[in-house]
């Protein structure tokens, strides 16, 4: 769901495996040049718009219905998560889902319990429990956070698959970096390891360095 220059990397190796892919994207950023790259990898693009949670629910089984795809992948927030295991069960569309940051900041479920109250928990719980019985499999990106999922549902589809990284390229040196961006030394440089958008708070950090 992050419209970003990540999604051609994605475009190229799914081309690369023949694979033909739908990207389903939930911002009002619809990068022009951005869009031409992705087709010219033959990606199909649709957009939900809208920040009313029922009507981009009802957007995005609509692109379902519409395609019927081979399997859904799901990085949606928790309600569409849920709902869509649902529908896609419903289909017979193998469905997964991924978690790619902390639920919370308490590592046991007691501790969450204690913290965000009874109810809290029980959605909580809930939500996990549903995902184990509607989805193929759960993809968690690191041991932590697969370990605060298994404290909240216990279940064999919960699996931790590390993020790829491209161990033929050659990691750069501070200087390097420097070199090729023609960066002064005197001036401070920020490494950011995500997306370049305000969501990641990357605005907060440049005005702060001011």
């Amino acid at each position: 769901n992050s419209f970003d220059e990540f999604c051609i990397l994605v475009a190229q190796k799914l081309k690369k495996e023949q694979i033909q892919s739908i990207f389903i994207f939930d911002t009002k950023i619809e990068n022009p040049q951005l869009q031409k790259e992705l087709h010219s990898h033959d990606i199909i693009i649709e957009f939900v718009y809208g920040h009313n949670l029922i009507g981009r629910i009802k957007q995005l089984i609509k692109i379902i219905n519409k395609y019927h795809p081979l399997f859904f992948h799901c990085h949606f927030g928790p309600i569409e998560k849920v709902i869509l295991s649902i529908a896609c069960k419903l289909k017979n569309i193998p469905y997964f889902v991924s978690f790619h940051s902390l639920l919370h900041k308490d590592k046991k479920a007691n501790d969450y319990k204690r913290n965000k109250g009874l109810v809290k928990f029980l959605l909580m719980k809930m939500q996990i429990g549903i995902l184990s019985t509607f989805s193929k499999s759960i993809i968690c990106v690191s041991d932590y956070i697969k370990e605060q999922l298994l404290d909240f549902h216990k279940s064999p589809k919960i699996k931790r698959i590390y993020l790829g990284i491209d161990t033929s390229i050659q990691p750069l040196l501070k200087n390097d970096i420097r070199k090729n961006n023609n960066i002064e030394k005197a001036t401070i440089a920020f490494c950011n390891v995500s997306a370049i958008e305000s969501l990641k708070g990357i605005d907060v950090i440049l005005k702060a360095s001011h």
